[in-house]
């Protein structure tokens, strides 16, 4: 079965909202792929949040302002997985009836503190905290506040350079994140996944749906709505039940850690260096936020 175009483009910006996105609980169905093991958990990415809050916080107070570090409480302590919701489609099917293919209602965002433009200054130095190591400003060109010298890229870069030291990436690391994209993207060519996604459209015509792939109901125009409505529950519901039979979840999950341990066999060296460099931000992370004068 050829795929659509628009069912490569929903392929494409899946995988892409996938390395960025999370899912409530009511959504979520885990499995474990072989990349999960270099990627940070929930419990990680919120103890390096909370770190680097408090190093801005600090930084800040240097220049004589006050900058409330604004942290987060993770929601659970597992080991990193994959969600099957956001990977490969919805699969639950009790999201399915509740919520068709919209996301359920995320927590409300906390903003970070308001600032003026020179507290903007020290805490960014004027720069992208996350700009390449050839853009840094030399010492001699940085601004001073106070009669301080700003550090470079800010108080938010100081940050991030106590984390993650010089060259060092907050989140998970580019080779993950490409690694995990290409292989969605791989496997989903696969013949065997190929053959399961034109067993579940055979599936869900009996049911009254044309579609061409798993891909293309949630992108129905027609499901564009502010809420679900009952036709969009419906085929959500009998989507679930398709992917079931078809055996799709299943088939793609296994044919993609295939393609994921042949990639990691590949950049052993480079992953291992990744893992490593992760859990010295975490045990520094986990100093920082052991402070006495870091508990709130």
């Amino acid at each position: 079965m050829t795929m659509s175009a628009r069912s490569q483009a929903a392929i494409v910006a899946a995988a892409g909202a996938l390395l960025l996105s999370g899912c409530s609980s009511e959504q979520t169905t885990e499995t474990r792929l072989p990349i999960d093991t270099y990627t940070l958990t929930g419990q990680d990415s919120v103890t390096l949040g909370n770190a680097y809050e408090w190093l801005v916080s600090d930084c800040m107070r240097r220049f004589g302002y006050t900058y409330p570090p604004t942290l987060k409480q993770a929601s659970a302590s597992a080991p990193a997985a994959t969600n099957l919701a956001l990977r490969y489609g919805i699969s639950n099917p009790d999201a399915a009836a509740h919520n068709g293919y919209h996301h359920p209602p995320s927590g409300t965002k906390v903003a970070p503190p308001s600032v003026d433009q020179s507290e903007e200054l020290v805490l960014d130095g004027g720069q992208d905290p996350m700009t390449a190591a050839d853009m840094t400003p030399t010492p001699q060109e940085r601004p001073l506040h106070n009669g301080l010298q700003i550090p470079d890229h800010g108080c938010s870069g100081e940050a991030y350079r106590t984390l993650y030291g010089n060259g060092g990436t907050p989140g998970d690391a580019p080779i993950v994140t490409t690694i995990s994209a290409e292989t969605f993207t791989s496997s989903r060519q696969d013949h065997r996944v190929t053959d399961a996604a034109a067993a579940w459209s055979r599936c869900m015509a009996r049911y009254g749906h044309q579609y061409s792939a798993p891909e293309d109901p949630p992108t129905d125009d027609r499901f564009a709505t502010p809420t679900p409505s009952r036709s969009e529950i419906a085929t959500a519901t009998d989507d679930v039940v398709c992917k079931q039979r078809a055996k799709f979840i299943e088939t793609w999950n296994t044919v993609e850690i295939e393609h994921q341990n042949k990639e990691i066999q590949a950049h052993n060296a480079e992953l291992a260096a990744v893992k490593k460099a992760r859990e010295n931000a975490v045990l520094t992370a986990n100093r920082i936020l052991a402070d006495p004068l870091h508990k709130q």
